[in-house]
């Protein structure tokens, strides 16, 4: 193991964040939990994860339900036009693929406003894939580790590949978030509290510059 994930898998054992749907192994609770996050904090999603999917168990149960009784569940997440997008998606999956979440990239990204990182997580997190899951919270703090341009799509995911954890990708991926999230901060990051300090870029430049 990469010296790096190893001390961000410890790390991530110790402060991590404790989320609901990060418990999640089946690939329909997954698909739901990372629409929802999309543009939406994690900590809201928790508060409608364990309900959401109490009342929607499954992908036909999904496919089944009336608009207006979910958006009553997502209204705390401000954006409740995801019960058309969950329900349409849910009723795909039911038509399309025989009620069972696809397992390839190309049929995930044919489903309602799924894109590649969604798509990624669900094949990662369910199906054991071994993918970069890149978003912006990611890319910042690769970006910052490794010297990369964040627009570098391709490289930044060379880098993450490099030195995610084999048999331990999906936690690898949540230790990254909450780094972004607590400590490697869009403005004023928390560089003297970070675990992975001795190996990132960003922080020789710019402390041990001085």
């Amino acid at each position: 193991m990469h010296s790096l994930s190893a001390k961000l898998l410890i790390w991530y054992q110790k402060q991590g964040r404790k989320f609901s749907f990060r418990k999640a192994t089946d690939p329909y609770q997954i698909l739901v939990s990372e629409i929802l996050l999309r543009q939406t904090t994690a900590k809201q999603v928790d508060k409608v994860f364990p309900k959401l999917i109490k009342r929607y168990p499954s992908v036909n149960d999904m496919a089944n339900a009336k608009t207006e009784n979910l958006k009553v569940i997502l209204r705390p997440l401000g954006i409740i036009s995801r019960a058309e997008q969950l329900i349409e998606i849910s009723r795909q999956i039911v038509t399309s693929y025989g009620g069972s979440v696809p397992r390839d990239m190309r049929s995930l990204l044919r489903l309602k406003g799924v894109g590649p990182y969604i798509a990624g997580c669900v094949l990662s997190f369910a199906y054991g894939h071994f993918l970069p899951l890149i978003d912006s919270n990611v890319s910042r703090v690769l970006s910052r580790v490794f010297s990369l341009n964040q627009r570098d799509i391709r490289s930044l995911e060379m880098a993450y590949i490099s030195i995610a954890p084999k048999g331990q990708a999906r936690y690898f991926h949540y230790a990254l978030l909450d780094l972004a999230a607590l400590v490697c901060r869009p403005e004023k990051p928390n560089c003297n509290n970070c675990p992975i300090q001795d190996e990132c870029m960003f922080f020789k430049k710019l402390y041990r510059g001085k």
